[in-house]
């Protein structure tokens, strides 16, 4: 067992997007009492997320972040065809069901995700992070992790025209320091979701996180498909008062919607 008084562990998860037909599914059943299963496309999601959280569990981790898009929403642009199911109480119970076991005896802070993916009069997320027994923050949160002292800030994030996505995350960072005197504080840990896509890097001021999803590419955008292919997992970040470590853990992507076939 480390020493929490100097360190802090935390796993991250991002875009989970529990109710989306090519994402994780946790079996519930309806007001019928009818058992809604996850699919064949779906099992490989959930084994690899069973195995992401056994690795946290054996890394002992303290502290959980949620950044957002927890759940699918109702695709009212799609008008509800990519979902296991549009009753968005069936949606916010299944995420519950997958992401409390793993809360446990843990501090859990949560953020809003896309208002796409929310409901149009209440937050999915808030409600996913409440049921969970988290602190809910909404759009963003700035917390001073206790015991190594260092200020984390989380955000969903949004979405960049940018060829290199690098290049979004640098410019923040430089924004960052030239507010730093306003502040009165300094930021030295940076963690969004978003965009399904891990990247991590530090330079001079702080470490930047870019968290990958758990939902398959679906039919959106054609344009640019292979950019927007997604990487599947999750992040396990350590915090001591010298240093920060960042380790993830990312997953073979298979095809679903953009599966290779004969012809």
């Amino acid at each position: 067992m480390y020493d929490i008084d100097n360190e802090r562990r935390i796993a991250v998860v991002a875009d989970t997007h529990v109710g989306s037909l090519v994402a994780p599914w946790f079996p519930i059943t309806d007001e019928t009492e009818c058992w809604m299963y996850s699919s064949a496309a779906q099992e490989p999601l959930l084994s690899y997320w069973y195995d992401f959280w056994k690795d946290v569990d054996d890394w002992d981790a303290d502290t959980v972040f949620l950044l957002g898009d927890m759940a699918n929403g109702n695709e009212r642009k799609e008008f509800g065809r990519g979902l296991v199911t549009a009753n968005l109480s069936e949606q916010v119970r299944s995420a519950i069901a997958l992401i409390k076991p793993h809360c446990t005896n843990r501090r859990v802070h949560g953020i809003q995700g896309s208002p796409y993916h929310q409901a149009m009069e209440t937050s999915l997320d808030e409600l996913i992070v409440r049921g969970v027994g988290g602190e809910w923050h909404g759009k963003i949160a700035l917390i001073r992790l206790e015991g190594p002292e260092k200020v984390a800030h989380l955000s969903h994030g949004d979405s960049a025209s940018l060829i290199y996505r690098e290049t979004d995350c640098a410019r923040e960072s430089l924004y960052m320091d030239a507010v730093e005197p306003m502040l009165g504080y300094h930021i030295d840990l940076v963690i969004r979701g978003h965009w399904h896509w891990y990247y991590a890097a530090e330079n001079r001021s702080r470490w930047f996180v870019q968290a990958p999803g758990w939902k398959l590419w679906f039919p959106w955008k054609t344009k640019m498909w292979a950019r927007m292919l997604p990487d599947l997992g999750g992040v396990m970040i350590r915090v001591t008062k010298k240093s920060i470590t960042v380790d993830r853990r990312l997953y073979k992507y298979y095809a679903v919607h953009d599966r290779l076939g004969a012809g």
